[in-house]
């Protein structure tokens, strides 16, 4: 994802329609954010997507725990 700039978009969706386990998910969410500052112009509407995404999953399952 970060030496493949063209694929981004589609990891990402990809990502977000996965169920994937807290800590994957964690770890995607860190990596993605690490990104953040270096992504191309482009793909910034789905990384924010992405992010949104999975902080209402961390929200939602933060708040039945």
């Amino acid at each position: 994802m970060e030496s493949d700039g063209p694929m981004t978009v589609p990891v990402l969706d990809c990502l977000a329609n996965l169920s994937l386990p807290r800590k994957l998910l964690s770890h995607a969410t860190d990596s993605v954010l690490n990104m953040v500052a270096s992504c191309d112009r482009d793909d910034l509407p789905a990384v924010v997507r992405f992010l949104l995404m999975v902080c209402r999953f961390v929200c939602t399952w933060s708040w039945w725990v």
